[in-house]
């Protein structure tokens, strides 16, 4: 009310997972807030991943510049912008688009998003750990142990 925004901003509370999902998906644009926690340096919120499967353009404040704004670049999901003069231009920019098409523009890297599903990075966590695990055979001249049915899956998945 402060602000004048009664009319086009609604704050619901705690709302259940699968309705915050199912507005997620309706949204035009998708506010993402970045906090700037030096022990969570190069950590990615969980929020952002949800906010992939949304297909929605992401707008990200706040924060430093860093991991956050390398993956929303990287996969062509959004926008991070840490200062109000940016942050006023992109607004104007996605209202005007909003006003005269109807929705705000999202051409996402889909190949670049794909990384980040849970199953790619299973897969690429399984690569490192097998990694690991070869060079302290190689340090220690023993062999490791045979592989687990996960550790098979995820061969098989990901030929």
């Amino acid at each position: 009310e402060r602000y004048g925004l009664k009319e086009v901003v609604e704050l619901c509370g705690i709302v259940p997972r699968e309705e915050a999902l199912r507005r997620q998906a309706e949204s035009h644009l998708l506010l993402l807030l970045g906090w700037s926690d030096p022990k969570e340096t190069g950590q990615h919120t969980g929020k952002l991943f949800e906010y992939f499967g949304s297909a929605r353009p992401i707008l990200a404040v706040g924060g430093a510049v860093g991991v956050l704004t390398e993956t929303l670049s990287e996969t062509e999901t959004g926008i991070h912008v840490s200062d109000k003069d940016r942050l006023r231009g992109y607004l104007v920019s996605a209202y005007t688009e909003f006003k005269s098409r109807g929705f705000v523009s999202y051409h996402p890297d889909q190949e670049a998003i794909g990384r980040y599903t849970h199953l790619e990075m299973a897969r690429k966590f399984s690569e490192v750990l097998m990694a690991s695990l070869k060079d302290a055979e190689t340090d220690t001249g023993k062999t490791g142990p045979a592989k687990t049915d996960n550790e098979q899956m995820l061969d098989k998945v990901s030929t």
